[in-house]
């Protein structure tokens, strides 16, 4: 069992009996507990007086094949751009580096804060206008990321910092629901960004389909289905 496509090709790649045996079964949203909440009541942005930014949410691990290079990369770029601000939440083997990154840079656009409860993240995962989830090079076929599916659960746009084949650029091309920029690009990374602040419009019907994927597609109900048709398969093999 794989998360995605691009992890079923690099498996099969591994196999003598190619992909037959392999089984795509995503990880999934959590529809009841993350769910979109008005921007304008967010208690975590009037927190940190974000209220009135453009605000570039990246939540989760932050861990050595993720991008957050060109993350800080771009925040220096933008920060002629006062509107905008970056709101990085989590933990991982980069966070040193980020945390000094910021310092010495002296990115004020930027705001890091610790690992939040799980029992926050309605509230933090809705804290922004668009999120930003991002690799390096490389990563399509190791890594899907689950914090994708609560994402949109929570009806936010996506930029995602991947390889083009990566399950999760697929997902948000196949569903429309933000931009796909290669690692490394700097520069497409930033105009993304910019293109998301002057589409408000967009951005909200972005959001609503990305919660409706997440309704049809990613819920557990479907994924406990598609893990109880396969084990049904498998004993019918068997006997």
């Amino acid at each position: 069992v794989v998360l995605g496509r691009d992890m079923k090709a690099l498996v099969a790649r591994k196999l003598s009996t190619g992909d037959q045996r392999v089984v795509i079964i995503p990880n999934w949203a959590d529809l009841d507990f993350v769910q979109p909440f008005p921007r304008q009541y967010n208690p975590l942005l009037r927190q940190l007086g974000l209220e009135n930014k453009f605000v570039i949410q990246y939540s989760g691990n932050i861990g050595r094949t993720h991008g957050i290079e060109d993350l800080m990369n771009c925040a220096e770029q933008l920060l002629h751009e006062s509107s905008i601000h970056f709101l990085i939440i989590g933990f991982g083997g980069k966070k040193s580096w980020l945390k000094q990154t910021i310092q010495k840079r002296t990115l004020i656009n930027t705001t890091l804060m610790d690992y939040r409860s799980r029992s926050d993240l309605p509230i933090s995962l809705t804290a922004c206008d668009v999120t930003i989830i991002s690799f390096v090079r490389g990563m399509a076929g190791v890594s899907v990321p689950s914090r994708m599916y609560n994402v949109m659960a929570a009806g936010k746009p996506i930029i995602a910092v991947a390889d083009p084949d990566a399950e999760l650029a697929l997902v948000v091309r196949e569903e429309d629901i933000g931009w796909v920029v290669p690692p490394g690009d700097v520069d497409g990374l930033r105009m993304a960004i910019l293109e998301a602040k002057a589409s408000p419009d967009l951005l909200v019907q972005m959001g609503q389909r990305a919660r409706r994927a997440a309704e049809t597609k990613y819920s557990f109900e479907r994924v406990k289905k598609a893990y109880t048709e396969m084990i049904a398969s498998i004993y019918k093999e068997t006997v």
